[in-house]
């Protein structure tokens, strides 16, 4: 089993880094004893901003952050023995809902944390690796064939058994690692 586990610095996410920039300096405006430095308010310090709205800036911003994108990826820079740079921007491009035809807008950075031949393939140990990850893809190579099995999960793995929604997950399958226009797509 192969997890990997990537971010992405999008415009979006830099509009939205803007955000909480305007944000501070309003409260700082608006209060000037605070401290200059955000890190050091204490949650009632910003009671100013709603619940509802705190809640929303704190789960969009910080809790599922983005992926991140790199211009360039070179194959070595793949940690993999089952995917190649090839598998890697064709699942960018469904990452990003991209038809195969379509030039690839972002090729996203893959980071190993999970290696099934290293770190064992019980689902404890994938747990106490994987939990808490944003935007993972699972890997995984069928013994004794060349067919590539996967998923891609934008949201936070959790061993305490609650559920979450979402309408970008997806999994797919290469029936052989050498051609990669052999593949089978599904999406929730």
């Amino acid at each position: 089993m192969f997890v990997q586990h990537f971010q992405r610095d999008n415009f979006q996410q830099l509009n939205a880094f803007k955000v909480w920039e305007n944000i501070l300096k309003w409260i700082i405006a608006q209060f000037p004893n605070l401290p200059s430095n955000p890190s050091l308010y204490f949650k009632d310090d910003v009671n100013i901003l709603s619940k509802d709205l705190r809640e929303s800036l704190v789960n969009h911003f910080i809790k599922n952050p983005k992926p991140k994108i790199t211009k360039e990826i070179r194959s070595e820079s793949i940690d993999s023995n089952i995917i190649t740079i090839q598998h890697v921007e064709l699942i960018s491009r469904w990452i990003d809902k991209l038809r195969v035809t379509d030039k690839t807008k972002n090729v996203y950075e893959f980071n190993l944390i999970l290696r099934g031949s290293r770190d064992g393939f019980s689902p404890s140990k994938f747990h106490e690796i994987c939990d808490n990850k944003y935007h993972t893809i699972s890997i995984i190579k069928v013994k004794d064939s060349d067919e590539i099995l996967g998923g891609y999960n934008p949201e936070m793995w959790k061993s305490n058994f609650s559920d979450s929604n979402t309408n970008d997950s997806f999994i797919f399958s290469f029936k052989n690692k050498e051609n990669i226009e052999d593949y089978i797509l599904s999406r929730v």
